[in-house]
């Protein structure tokens, strides 16, 4: 059965600590304490979490929340099936929640974090989208997004100095992540990944850019990560869901692209450009090479190249 939580109940502030902790049920077992930031359509919270569990919780809002801690988070989800998952969270990672979508989530570890829940007519309203749109909004965990990383850097700064800025500011900044992710991530964008990776189409054009700047580096899985400020394994597991490749394999594919306009020049020698494209050696070039195009680095060279 789900539960839906309907309002935030708080108990009374301490006026040496302006934090409020967020109601316990049964369903809903945290540990944790969130700043007190209420807005006519939207709720902002900002604290930390140790063994935090919610089971079967659905929420009448659209729930966003970015990691802020340091360490990485190992958590594990239930869908709707009764079937496990385990994803790893790092710094900067964002997830979303729609509206009166069950979650079913748990972990052991110490979690920092901001979250923003927006009413749904406030998120169309403010998205400049007509309420009678029929989006389609989908679960993620880990989304990558410089865009709304930079919304929600503001959001916590915000938070953290009690809304020195004032309401407007709130609004303005919710109105910025509202028109982003509607544009971004919902299902009549027809540039949305259909999948619940957290790549976008943004996240792998830059290291598309990376990996051809670099192609003569040996470029790593942590490095690729890194660029994402993400886990490396997570990133395996959501560039594959995204382009139906492995990282490795995508750097492959640009080096050896790369290849063969390289070989077009007679300047190089096929180990000369094993080794600039940072090959083991040529044997391993070579047979890339054929494994990709059915042919190898000498046959090409002579079949297309008029010397």
């Amino acid at each position: 059965m789900v539960k839906q939580i309907k309002k935030f109940e708080k108990v009374e502030l301490n006026e040496a600590n302006p934090l409020c902790s967020f109601a316990e049920t049964d369903e809903l077992k945290i540990n944790a304490s969130f700043y007190k930031l209420e807005f006519d359509k939207a709720f902002i919270k900002y604290g930390s979490i140790s063994n935090f569990e919610s089971n079967n919780i659905s929420f009448p809002y659209h729930y966003f929340t970015m990691q802020i801690s340091e360490k990485d988070v190992n958590w594990e989800t239930t869908d709707n099936r009764g079937k496990k998952k385990e994803y790893i969270t790092g710094k900067y990672s964002i997830s979303y929640t729609p509206p009166f979508t069950q979650s079913s989530e748990r972990t052991d570890d110490y979690f920092e974090f901001v979250s923003i829940l927006i009413e749904p007519d406030e998120m169309l309203l403010k998205g400049k989208r007509n309420s009678n749109n029929n989006l389609k909004y989908k679960k993620m965990n880990n989304i990558s997004d410089p865009h709304l990383e930079g919304i929600f850097r503001l959001l916590l700064s915000e938070v953290r100095s009690g809304n020195e800025n004032g309401r407007i500011f709130i609004n303005h900044l919710i109105a910025l992540l509202s028109i982003h992710f509607i544009k971004n991530y919902t299902a009549d964008n027809v540039d949305i990944i259909e999948n619940i990776s957290g790549l976008t189409k943004d996240n792998i054009n830059k290291l598309e850019s990376y990996i051809e700047k670099n192609l003569s580096e040996n470029i790593s899985i942590d490095i690729l990560a890194d660029e994402l400020r993400i886990n490396k394994f997570d990133l395996i597991k959501r560039f594959k869901n995204a382009t139906n490749l492995t990282p490795y394999q995508f750097v492959l594919q640009k080096k050896l692209e790369h290849s063969k306009n390289m070989l077009y020049n007679p300047k190089h020698t096929i180990s000369e450009i094993a080794h600039i494209l940072n090959f083991t050696d040529q044997s391993h070039f070579t047979k890339s090479f054929k494994k990709m195009y059915a042919q190898t680095p000498d046959k090409f060279r002579k079949e297309f190249v008029i010397a």
